[in-house]
């Protein structure tokens, strides 16, 4: 395991610990904003995380 991998999974369970709450939230109406934007840097920062996971697997066979 390589730095990029370790990244990797902390961007992604990072994001989905954030994302998880947002998508079941009971009440939306609560919350001040709308969520959207928050949702799409969760993804954003889940992308990420796959991309750099990848990155370190196929840095790691050569």
């Amino acid at each position: 395991m390589n730095w990029r991998i370790i990244v990797g999974l902390v961007f992604l369970i990072g994001g989905m610990s954030i994302l998880y709450p947002l998508l079941t939230a009971t009440n939306p109406q609560k919350m001040s904003s709308n969520p959207l934007m928050a949702e799409v840097g969760c993804g954003i920062w889940m992308t990420v995380g796959i991309f750099l996971i990848i990155k370190g697997l196929k840095g790691k066979n050569n």
